[in-house]
């Protein structure tokens, strides 16, 4: 099984990924701290996600692999079995 990592992912009424951000309990810099917030329809949920996918750096790569994950409505059950690592010229 491949490493994992924490993340705080907002979902949309449907279960699609439309957000995400690494769940960092403690900032690393004092006095600096980040956060998402939901919007009306959206929820936020707590997933192990891959470390492949976790550490792409761009955005847009990033986006591309959570938009290719299945996820039911009311579940934290996230397939990323579906998700394919590729490489984006750019």
């Amino acid at each position: 099984m491949s490493r994992t990592t924490k993340m705080l992912l907002i979902l949309d009424a449907e279960g699609r990924v439309v957000g995400a951000a690494h769940d960092v309990e403690k900032s690393s810099q004092k006095g600096l701290s980040t956060g998402i917030k939901a919007l009306a329809g959206q929820r936020i949920v707590r997933a192990d996600v891959p470390e492949e996918i976790a550490s792409l750096e761009n955005g847009r790569d990033l986006h591309l692999a959570f938009s290719r994950l299945s996820a039911l409505p009311q579940s934290v059950e996230l397939d990323f079995k579906k998700v394919e690592r590729r490489k984006v010229k750019h």
